[in-house]
Protein backbone atom coordinates (compact mmCIF):
# COMPACT_ATOMS: atom_id res chain seq x y z
CA UNK A 1 0.00 0.00 0.00
CA UNK A 2 2.77 2.48 0.88
CA UNK A 3 4.44 2.02 -2.54
CA UNK A 4 1.13 2.98 -4.18
CA UNK A 5 1.04 6.23 -2.22
CA UNK A 6 4.71 6.83 -3.03
CA UNK A 7 3.92 6.49 -6.73
CA UNK A 8 0.95 8.82 -6.44
CA UNK A 9 3.11 11.44 -4.73
CA UNK A 10 5.92 11.04 -7.30
CA UNK A 11 3.39 11.75 -10.04
CA UNK A 12 2.89 15.11 -8.32
CA UNK A 13 -0.67 14.42 -7.40
CA UNK A 14 -2.30 17.73 -6.47
CA UNK A 15 -4.42 16.53 -3.56
CA UNK A 16 -3.54 15.78 0.02
CA UNK A 17 -5.14 12.37 0.30
CA UNK A 18 -1.98 10.51 -0.73
CA UNK A 19 -0.05 12.12 2.14
CA UNK A 20 -2.87 11.51 4.61
CA UNK A 21 -3.29 7.88 3.54
CA UNK A 22 0.43 7.15 3.50
CA UNK A 23 0.69 8.71 6.94
CA UNK A 24 -2.09 6.43 8.16
CA UNK A 25 -0.31 3.43 6.66
CA UNK A 26 2.90 4.41 8.46
CA UNK A 27 0.91 4.73 11.69
CA UNK A 28 -0.42 1.20 11.28
CA UNK A 29 3.09 -0.25 11.10
CA UNK A 30 4.49 1.90 13.91
CA UNK A 31 6.55 4.30 11.81
CA UNK A 32 5.24 7.30 13.68
CA UNK A 33 7.87 9.86 12.64
CA UNK A 34 7.22 9.14 8.97
CA UNK A 35 3.49 9.41 9.60
CA UNK A 36 3.97 12.80 11.28
CA UNK A 37 6.05 14.02 8.32
CA UNK A 38 3.27 13.10 5.90
CA UNK A 39 0.62 14.79 8.03
CA UNK A 40 2.80 17.91 8.15
CA UNK A 41 3.00 17.90 4.36
CA UNK A 42 -0.75 17.48 4.00
CA UNK A 43 -1.31 20.40 6.38
CA UNK A 44 1.30 22.52 4.61
CA UNK A 45 -0.67 22.03 1.40
CA UNK A 46 -4.01 22.84 3.06
CA UNK A 47 -4.00 24.65 6.39
CA UNK A 48 -7.63 23.63 7.00
CA UNK A 49 -7.23 19.90 6.39
CA UNK A 50 -8.94 18.70 9.56
CA UNK A 51 -8.24 15.01 8.95
CA UNK A 52 -4.48 15.62 8.85
CA UNK A 53 -4.57 17.60 12.12
CA UNK A 54 -6.67 14.90 13.73
CA UNK A 55 -4.43 12.07 12.56
CA UNK A 56 -1.26 13.90 13.54
CA UNK A 57 -2.75 14.66 16.96
CA UNK A 58 -3.57 11.00 17.49
CA UNK A 59 -0.06 10.01 16.40
CA UNK A 60 1.45 12.46 18.86
CA UNK A 61 -0.79 10.91 21.52
CA UNK A 62 0.52 7.43 20.65
CA UNK A 63 4.14 8.52 21.14
CA UNK A 64 3.43 10.36 24.37
CA UNK A 65 3.70 13.93 23.12
CA UNK A 66 0.49 14.99 24.82
CA UNK A 67 0.88 18.76 24.54
CA UNK A 68 1.38 18.54 20.78
CA UNK A 69 -1.50 16.10 20.60
CA UNK A 70 -3.89 18.50 22.31
CA UNK A 71 -2.73 21.37 20.08
CA UNK A 72 -3.36 19.38 16.91
CA UNK A 73 -6.67 17.97 18.10
CA UNK A 74 -7.86 21.46 18.99
CA UNK A 75 -7.32 22.77 15.46
CA UNK A 76 -10.01 20.68 13.70
CA UNK A 77 -12.41 21.55 16.52
CA UNK A 78 -11.75 25.24 15.84
CA UNK A 79 -12.01 24.83 12.07
CA UNK A 80 -14.95 22.45 11.93
CA UNK A 81 -16.76 22.10 15.30
CA UNK A 82 -19.13 19.44 13.96
CA UNK A 83 -16.17 17.10 13.27
CA UNK A 84 -16.53 14.81 16.29
CA UNK A 85 -13.44 12.57 16.26
CA UNK A 86 -10.98 15.09 17.76
CA UNK A 87 -13.27 15.65 20.75
CA UNK A 88 -13.15 11.97 21.65
CA UNK A 89 -9.39 11.59 21.24
CA UNK A 90 -8.59 14.87 23.01
CA UNK A 91 -10.70 13.84 26.00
Amino acid sequence: MIPDYDAEIRLEYEGNDAYLNRGSAYDEIGKFELAIQDYYEAIRRDLEYVFAYSNRGFTYYQIGQLERSVQDLSEPIRLKPQFGNPYAVRA
